[in-house]
């Protein structure tokens, strides 16, 4: 019996656990800075914007010993989790696409997550939305900037 109980404890420790997921979720104004009500003329629609954010994890169990990945050459993602920093990574680079714009509006999220038991697991979202750009105050008061 205590080798039977043995031989699962350490195939359990040995096998890889892996497991995928997929989660789908829509949720309002996204923005890296500003959370706001917008008018319709607040604002130009720039068109479509797509992006993907991966945050790879890696834990050395049972050591107290983890980190977080991004490829990220230059700028600063911020977030709590790797869902976070994900979803974050995702609606930089959508934004980037796009020229000039500030912000997207009505994300819709794509999550995928892979897990190696507790050792790995790597989340990444992606994200569809539209692209807008906020109009300047000489735009809102129909003054162009130099009259």
């Amino acid at each position: 019996m205590r080798s039977t109980v043995l031989v699962l404890v350490m195939i359990s420790l040995i096998s890889p656990g892996c497991w995928t997921s997929t989660r789908h979720e829509i949720q309002g104004l996204e923005a890296p800075v500003m959370k706001a009500q917008l008018n319709r003329t607040d604002y130009e629609v720039l068109g479509k914007a797509e992006g993907e954010g991966c945050v790879k994890y890696y834990g050395l169990w049972p050591l107290p010993l983890f980190w977080l990945t991004l490829p990220l050459a230059s700028g600063k993602i911020y977030g709590v989790g790797s869902w976070s920093l994900a979803k974050n990574l995702a609606i930089y680079n959508a934004l980037q696409k796009i020229p000039d714009a500030d912000a997207v509006v009505l994300p819709r999220f794509e999550s995928r997550y892979e897990r190696i038991f507790v050792w790995y697991r790597e989340t990444c979202v992606k994200v569809r939305a539209k692209a807008i750009r906020l109009k300047t105050d000489a735009e809102l008061s129909g003054t162009e900037a130099g009259e």
